[in-house]
């Protein structure tokens, strides 16, 4: 299951993007995120539109591994498998917070993301009534540096809602 937000406010601190994802059977071991806790991994998150059955990258943001966010480190492993990742002034490009799970006896994998603020590129809207043209489709991935893991979500034509300032979609795949 895939679930993207992306709100472009009213003004740029008001600019949001969130991604969900639930890797349902995908088995997403220990080793598959890499280790951004050390700074040895790091991650792109990327939002593809398709217009016209050609994807170009609507947004794109860089998530860094190790590092300092304000007094704490950016990143830490947590009690149920898996690393989250805490930068309340979203620098670089305006991703707050983020969540890996493994796959666990009791838990499926999955990705939570977050970001806001005046970092977030918003894309330019697509048309005066949609920010996006999802013809047919919108496709979001999370990809791990130096690395060929990615882990990604495809929302189909029609959108749940796409205004000029607006875009909300899921998928159940």
């Amino acid at each position: 299951m895939s679930q993207v937000l992306l709100v472009d406010g009213f003004n740029d601190a008001y600019d949001r993007v969130r991604w969900k994802w639930a890797g349902g059977d995908t088995l997403v071991g220990a080793t598959a995120f890499g280790d951004p806790v050390s700074g040895v991994t790091s991650y792109s998150f990327c939002i593809y539109d398709t217009i016209g059955g050609t994807p170009t990258l609507a947004l794109g943001a860089a998530i860094p591994g190790g590092g300092t966010c304000g007094t704490r480190p950016c990143w830490r492993t947590t009690r149920t498998g898996g690393f989250l990742y805490l930068n309340r002034a979203g620098t670089p490009d305006g991703i707050k917070r983020m969540q890996l799970q493994f796959t666990t006896d009791r838990r499926g994998a999955g990705i939570l993301l977050g970001g806001s603020g005046y970092n977030v590129r918003m894309p330019v809207p697509a048309q005066p009534f949609a920010l996006l043209n999802e013809d047919p489709a919108v496709t979001v991935q999370l990809q791990r540096t130096a690395s060929e893991a990615c882990w990604e979500g495809t929302v189909l034509y029609p959108p749940a809602n796409n205004t000029a300032k607006k875009f909300r979609d899921l998928s159940l795949e």
